[in-house]
């Protein structure tokens, strides 16, 4: 909860959530939980004057607010990919393995290969393939639809974070504090 002034708004209970297309079928959702369920409430006291001051945070207490995006793009009803999908796709093409992958990760095989089975199957394309050849060249890799894709995504989720950065800057500008200046004799 943030407080401006002294005013505050009461979260509410409730998540709404709002999907933006962004064309090639992709779709960014934004989750918001902390939409006012009334109207402001001033610092100590709630709709029926009682004293509530465990519920108020002033951003001058120290708190340091930021910015959070979460971002999916999504293939049809059901699949999400987003940021552990593509960190998984980044594990495989540098540690060139699946296996590899999943452990640094902490996950099984098995729930690797069916994420990756899932995300194929969605997609419509292979992510990725066996590299040819024994020995230190054998493996895993992207393919390249599937490294066209994560750069695909890399580039829209970075200007995504630019743009929430720039919006929380302007939305929520504090004034600075001046210093005292030295006086010169």
């Amino acid at each position: 909860m943030a407080a401006i002034g002294a005013v505050l708004s009461e979260p509410s209970s409730v998540s709404t959530t709002t999907v933006l297309s962004c064309g090639y079928g992709l779709a960014t959702t934004f989750s918001n939980a902390m939409r006012p369920r009334r109207g402001p409430v001033t610092a100590g006291e709630d709709a029926g004057g009682v004293t509530r001051q465990r519920r108020v945070r002033d951003v001058r207490s120290g708190s340091v607010m930021k910015p959070k995006l979460k971002v999916w793009v999504t293939f049809g009803e059901d699949l999400k990919f987003g940021d552990g999908r593509a960190r998984l796709l980044e594990a495989i093409e540098e540690r060139g393995s699946l296996k590899q992958a999943a452990k640094a990760f902490e996950m099984s095989y098995r729930n690797a290969w069916g994420y990756l089975r899932e995300l194929e199957h969605a997609a419509g394309f292979k992510f990725v393939e066996r590299a040819a050849g024994g020995g230190p060249e054998s493996g895993m890799r992207l393919t390249e639809p599937g490294k066209r894709f994560l750069a695909r995504y890399r580039t829209f989720r970075s200007a995504l974070e630019e743009s929430m950065t720039r919006h929380f800057e302007q939305s929520f500008k504090q004034p600075r504090a001046t210093r005292p200046t030295r006086s010169t004799r």
